[in-house]
């Protein structure tokens, strides 16, 4: 098995984030490493699909946005 290609800045990453940086304020950091984790290991068992490489980046990005943007008057789920 090949190694894991890490890449640390990828442009559609930073660009579909860029609105949501002060929604997720302190927390911004760690769901961008987190994001950047999940989308590195995604990528890797793809085979480092550029054809997948968009759709993976923008999943990831917005998979748990709303954590920060849910209404909190129980309408939505809670954390699982």
């Amino acid at each position: 098995m090949p190694d894991i290609l890490i890449k640390t800045n990828r442009l559609r990453v930073e660009t579909l984030f860029e609105p949501y940086r002060s929604l997720i304020g302190k927390d911004y950091d760690g769901y961008r490493n987190h994001v950047y984790r999940t989308i590195t290991y995604a990528m890797h068992f793809l085979d480092q699909s550029p054809e997948l490489e968009p759709l993976v980046e923008t999943a990831f990005v917005y998979h748990d946005i709303g954590l920060w943007n849910r209404p909190l008057d129980g309408s939505c789920l809670g954390l699982s």
